[in-house]
């Protein structure tokens, strides 16, 4: 796998460096004709300043770039004629104008884009088999777009908390490292994880935390008490923009594991242009505010709490031209926690490729590789806690609560490394301007090994003991969406959609313990008088297609219906498929004639559809454990099987209206929804004439949820 990781990492600086080759290489090594060119500015048209991240296109072509810092943009290749060129950036009126492009030289357009509050033109990805616009989806989508976010960033998942309505973002502690539980429009289920899907660029990451580093032969609360996110090891100055689509009616398209909605994560691109260097370092201090009473403000903590300092750095060049763009990223992160040992190192570098090798064909590459080093002092609700120690004074388990006893907690030694990689390439073909088709790979690794170290002679542990953890998950995503448009007459037009999606996740955990150390100073595993060792690991594989299906009639009335059929390895074997329809309609009110122009923009949608969250592994599969005893050997029921084991499926209603107010820059939004789950797994237990103690997963429940969200901006 080191092997894996040193070449794709090789691929991706070879490719970066390679672009701004590509860039400005001669006409005779690129596959279309060189031809003219347009070129221009945008700007806001109430300040005139200028607008970055815009993007300007050809209409009715591939032919497109983002603006650079200064609103400046090119398009090369545009074959001579008269052409519409339109200019879009969220927040901001979409404009079109019409420009006749000579044979040869360059024609000039300029843009002043006015702001606008509820963008329906607005393109979204999430949730939709493909591109679509904001006025023509009939379930609401939040967008988070970093340009128009002010205040620092410090983590992906900082940047979510606050800004959709109906999710919840909790870290559920300060400790060091610690990553969020996150919830959209709350649990969904009672027996399985309620996390989101997560895609970064098309690629399913695993979507539940770092395991907690536990060994199995030691303490549960002797060990560390942080469980990483995958999400930290993004550097949100990479993102371009986050969508997260909330509930199975918007989630059908992404089947059986979506019913606790889908967060879907854009990272940067390169823009036409000269190429652009980009630093920025943070600097902070963070302390503990007093959390008790009057007499004793920190509840006698103040020893072991200190300010902890951190800093991080951040550097990215972009740059290309309409065949190659490119943007390179790399990122430092240094930081103490309030506590002792309380020490977080991460290491990030990301390369983005665009190659338009045909006017037709657009080609993207994305890669990650992180790393996230953690040292954790002794915390959480265990006796070898320093808080834990201090909150029982006078008297603890080390005797007397004095900084002397308690500071012998402190010989323990917690580390963590986690490694990221994640890798995707995808191909957007448009062989007639009516229709696409887009392929993704993508794959997605995450590995973390930890350790516990209790030295000879710890207070708990006098002999000392010794665990080491290697776990890693690996998910390997293939895509394929096409689309097609016809549209007989003026006032009508239908988008055809099709597409399968296969996904394959392994996880595999090898975990080592060992106690008796022959005596003082770091001792490794294998100097253990015993030695005890726990492997396992488990795979899992999804696969599905789906069909759609919009109609689109005056530009202002919209429908669309959808299917998901999907079937996985985690099923029963006498299960067989899942189907999850989905049926929406949209309505822009505001463009009837009837509508008065003091009220601004408005939308009705309303949506219901299902989703679903597939069970467990071996929770359909009859399992044996392995027991001994005496030196002899023997199996032992573990869990009964349940040949008929399928998903929960989720069906939603929801319903809704997006309105813009005060020139439109006031918008708001409002949903009502109502979920009902059947078929949830619930562990009911088995009659003891089975011989199988541990309660059996089935479908025997049902579950239901009402909501109301709403949005001021």
């Amino acid at each position: 796998m080191r092997r894996l990781l040193a070449v794709v990492l090789a691929a991706t600086l070879l490719a970066s460096g390679a672009a701004p080759l590509a860039a400005g290489a001669p006409a005779w090594l690129r596959w279309q004709q060189a031809e003219a060119r347009v070129i221009g500015r945008v700007v806001d048209a109430r300040t005139n300043a200028p607008l970055s991240s815009v993007r300007v296109y050809v209409v009715g072509t591939e032919i497109g770039v983002l603006t650079n810092a200064d609103g400046r943009y090119e398009l090369l290749g545009v074959a001579a004629g008269t052409h519409d060129v339109q200019a879009q950036r969220i927040g901001y009126r979409r404009s079109t104008q019409t420009v006749d492009v000579p044979s040869s030289g360059v024609a000039t357009v300029d843009f002043g884009l006015g702001e606008e509050a509820l963008a329906l033109e607005q393109v979204v990805v999430t949730g939709t088999s493909s591109q679509a616009r904001r006025r023509e989806v009939g379930n609401s989508i939040a967008q988070i777009n970093l340009a128009s976010v002010a205040e620092p960033t410090k983590s992906v998942e900082t940047l979510l908390q606050a800004r959709v309505p109906g999710m919840t973002v909790d870290f559920g502690g300060a400790t060091i490292g610690q990553g969020a539980t996150i919830r959209v429009r709350g649990n969904v289920s009672l027996s399985q994880s309620n996390q989101p899907l997560v895609y970064v660029d098309g690629v399913r990451q695993t979507a539940n935390n770092y395991p907690r580093n536990v060994s199995q032969g030691g303490s549960t609360f002797n060990a560390a008490q942080v469980e990483a996110s995958p999400l930290a090891d993004i550097d949100p100055g990479d993102i371009d923009r986050v969508e997260v689509i909330r509930g199975a009616a918007a989630a059908t398209l992404y089947g059986t594991e979506a019913a606790a909605g889908v967060i879907e994560i854009f990272t940067k691109h390169g823009t036409a242009g000269k190429t652009a260097f980009t630093f920025q370092t943070n600097q902070g201090i963070s302390w503990m505010r007093p959390y008790g009473s009057d007499v004793r403000p920190l509840l006698n903590m103040e020893p072991w709490l200190k300010q902890a300092y951190g800093h991080s750095e951040a550097l990215s060049v972009s740059g290309g031209s309409g065949q190659a763009q490119y943007y390179l990223s790399a990122g430092f992160d240094d930081k103490d926690g309030v506590l002792p040992q309380d020490h977080q190192r991460r290491y990030s570098m990301r390369g983005n490729l665009t190659l338009q090798p045909l006017t037709n064909l657009t080609l993207h590459w994305n890669s990650l590789v992180s790393k996230n080093d953690l040292a954790m002092s002794p915390d959480g609700n265990s006796g070898e806690s320093i808080f834990f120690n201090v909150y029982r004074s006078p008297v603890t388990a080390l005797g007397a609560a004095t900084p002397e006893n308690i500071a012998k907690l402190l010989a323990r030694q917690t580390t963590q490394t986690d490694d990221r990689l994640i890798v995707g390439a995808s191909a957007t073909w448009v062989p007639f301007g009516w229709m696409s088709h887009t392929f993704t790979f993508g794959y997605d690794r995450a590995a973390m090994s930890g350790e516990v170290f209790h030295p000879y002679g710890f207070v708990f542990q006098p002999t000392g003991d010794v665990s080491d953890l290697d776990w890693r998950s690996e998910t390997v995503t293939l895509d394929y969406a096409g689309s097609a448009e016809a549209q007989p007459t003026n006032d009508f037009k239908a988008t055809f959609s099709v597409g399968g999606q296969l996904v394959h996740t392994a996880d595999a955990r090898v975990d080592g313990y060992g106690r008796g150390l022959p005596g003082p100073g770091k001792q490794t595993l294998s100097r253990a008088a015993e030695r005890f060792v726990f492997s396992g690991g488990q795979e899992v594989k999804t696969g599905g297609f789906f069909l759609q299906s919009l109609l689109a009639w005056k530009d202002r009335y919209f429908l669309t219906g959808g299917l998901r059929v999907d079937g996985s390895s985690a099923f029963g074997s006498s299960f067989g498929l899942q189907a999850y329809p989905k049926l929406s309609a949209s309505y822009v009110i505001s463009d009837e004639p009837f509508w008065p122009g003091t009220l601004a923009t408005a939308k009705l949608r309303a949506a219901y559809g299902f989703a679903g969250r597939a069970p467990g592994v071996f929770d359909a599969v009859r399992t044996w454990n392995a027991g001994a005893f005496a030196g002899q050997t023997a199996f032992l029921p573990d869990n009964l099987g349940n040949r008929a084991l399928g998903p929960e499926k989720s069906g939603e209603l929801e319903v809704g209206f997006d309105a813009a107010a005060r020139d439109d820059r006031l918008s708001l939004t409002f949903t009502y929804y109502h979920r009902h789950t059947v078929d949830a797994l619930f562990a009911v237990p088995q009659p003891a004439s089975t011989g199988f103690g541990a309660a059996q997963l089935e479908n025997v429940g049902e579950l239901s949820a009402d909501g109301i969200e709403a949005s001021l901006e």
